[in-house]
């Protein structure tokens, strides 16, 4: 019931008063699994033709992977869910949305830490809708619960310290630990400040998915191609470093190509060739079996991947 307890006494009790935030999520998790809790996750009066599942944060906002479909989108008008905000690469169906009387806002995000301005843009936004807030992104895994976390935390609505159940909940801090950070560090963000920002939406921002995704790739790309230049620079790579970054290299590569709104098909097959890479070497590096051949396969489609960017960027830059 993590609304009526407060989780600092309870930290303090089990003699973790000086434990850092982070490693007290697998804690909260246990002291405050969601069967326990007075915000449950939503469920509509008919769910037959909606498989879409709400997780609450507060009693106003909650989270969830992106309404695909019309069932999707009634499922949470009959919710209550005024406000939708994407912060996926791809834009939010406003058609749809405006015929069950519903606004959108759409706030893309990544894979790295949350910078300031859109803190303040999801904050605001939670704000000043008068409605419940529902937050997606594509799957409702990471990006989405980091968000609604952030936001609530920031607009005051949701103590830092009753995060932890949420976060425990998501493996993102294992995956991807600058978004993580994002939520581990906010901190409220006072009403005045809040009532003098002017959100950007997507419409009113000059970066699109697709610059927005290539600054995403730019600095886990430079330094993957740099730590598998050769065996000797590999050789003094931090493994788990080099991991994350081949995560963040496909991810990106994956919602460039789900947002990317060019007709080239000589474009569309650089980016499918490079996905396609990154897909290998992400699955070649999470195999549980490392052969004789593991480095040179590693460093020829390294190579590979980093022929097909350069290529790309020269023709389509």
């Amino acid at each position: 019931m993590f609304q009526q307890l407060h989780l600092t006494n309870a930290i303090v009790s089990l003699g973790y008063r000086n434990a850092p935030f982070a490693v007290l999520l697998a804690l909260l998790g246990t002291l405050f699994a969601p069967a326990s809790s007075s915000i449950a996750d939503e469920k509509s009066g008919d769910t037959t033709q909606s498989t879409l599942t709400v997780h609450k944060v507060t009693d106003k906002v909650s989270y969830g992977e992106k309404p695909d479909t019309l069932a999707d989108w009634n499922h949470l008008h009959q919710l209550g869910y005024k406000t939708i905000i994407s912060v996926d690469a791809v834009a939010p169906d406003k058609k749809t949305a405006e015929t069950l009387s519903m606004h959108v806002i759409h706030l893309p995000l990544g894979y790295a830490r949350i910078p300031t301005n859109r803190v303040l843009d999801l904050a605001k936004s939670t704000q000043s809708s008068s409605a419940k807030v529902y937050i997606h992104c594509h799957h409702g895994k990471y990006r989405a619960p980091i968000a609604a976390v952030v936001a609530c935390i920031a607009d005051g609505s949701l103590l830092r310290e009753d995060s932890g159940a949420i976060l425990a909940n998501t493996n993102c801090q294992e995956k991807y630990e600058d978004l993580f950070q994002s939520a581990v560090t906010v901190r409220p963000i006072s009403k005045e400040r809040l009532r003098f920002h002017r959100f950007q939406t997507e419409k009113q921002q000059p970066e699109s998915p697709t610059v927005i995704w290539m600054s995403e790739l730019a600095k886990p790309a430079d330094r993957f191609f740099s730590a598998t230049r050769n065996a000797q620079t590999f050789a003094n790579t931090n493994r788990e470093a080099l991991d994350q970054d081949s995560r963040l290299i496909r991810q990106a590569l994956s919602e460039l190509s789900r947002a990317h709104q060019r007709k080239d098909i000589d474009y569309q097959d650089h980016l499918n060739t490079a996905l396609s890479l990154a897909q290998a070497i992400d699955s070649l590096l999470t195999s549980p079996v490392n052969t004789e051949d593991f480095e040179r396969v590693l460093l020829d489609r390294s190579a590979a991947l980093h022929q097909c960017c350069v290529e790309c960027h020269r023709k389509h830059r």
